[in-house]
């Protein structure tokens, strides 16, 4: 099973608000940093991560 987060951006970002989004999205060719893939990579489900960078506040929750 492909594991799903929802991310929440801050009003820092061009798009604030929330989306659903599996691993496959958290890359860094879509602006990820290797630090926050990894935290991401190992999250248990229910697990808020902080990824909140210069660009604004960003958690992600993973659902599934």
């Amino acid at each position: 099973m492909t594991k799903q987060f929802k991310a929440t951006w801050g009003e820092g970002y061009v798009n604030p608000g929330s989306k659903v989004i599996t691993f496959d999205d958290i890359t860094e060719e879509n602006g990820w940093d290797v630090y926050n893939i990894d935290k991401l990579e190992n999250a248990y489900i229910g697990e808020v991560v902080n990824c909140s960078d210069i660009s604004g506040i960003l958690f992600v929750e993973r659902i599934a």
